[in-house]
């Protein structure tokens, strides 16, 4: 029981490492996989989505810096939440933290791409309206192109992550689409 706490514990460590493996391109399909199960992450299908999110406000008015930062966690804790029991719920992929108010959302699924487009954009505003509802702030969510293979999540990502660059231009709390 202990060593199942210290591991959920580094769970987020060893997500961002396998995030960086699969970014970096390392390591084959079945490997990737087995790495992405094992961190209870939902990665069987064949057609694959990687969704950047942001959260926008944490409503800081005049509290303390250190109070700030508690509360930054707790909200990005509480989205971390959200998009797991959106994705275990589903079975379609999983949850990796980023820094500071990033999180990524690695989608999976046996669907036509375009029946993937169509659910990815369901699921983020499923996202959108729970944080909203619940956390009283909102997220900014931009989705990479759906792509074949679980080496496409690279791809996917990088174009997620050059919306996120343009979002400051279009403005936040939006939903943002990268073709692929």
């Amino acid at each position: 029981k202990r060593w199942k706490k210290k591991k959920n514990a580094a769970n987020p460590f060893f997500r961002r490492e396998f995030l960086k493996k699969l970014m970096d391109g390392n390591g084959e399909e079945t490997e990737l996989r087995q790495d992405a199960m094992s961190l209870g992450i939902d990665l069987t299908g064949q057609t694959f989505i990687a969704f950047l999110i942001k959260i926008d406000e944490y409503h800081q008015d005049s509290m303390e810096m250190a109070d700030f930062i508690e509360r930054q966690k707790a909200f990005k804790f509480c989205v971390v939440n959200m998009c797991e029991e959106v994705t275990h719920s589903q079975r379609t992929g999983g949850v990796v933290e980023l820094d500071q108010d990033e999180l990524v959302l690695l989608y999976s699924s046996n669907e036509t791409v375009q029946v993937a487009e169509e659910n990815g954009r369901y699921l983020v505003e499923q996202i959108q309206k729970m944080v909203h509802k619940y956390l009283k702030t909102t997220v900014t969510i931009v989705l990479g192109g759906v792509h074949q293979g679980i080496l496409g999540l690279r791809l996917s990502y990088q174009e997620a992550r050059s919306l996120l660059v343009s979002a400051f231009f279009w403005g936040w709390e939006r939903v943002g689409w990268g073709k692929g």
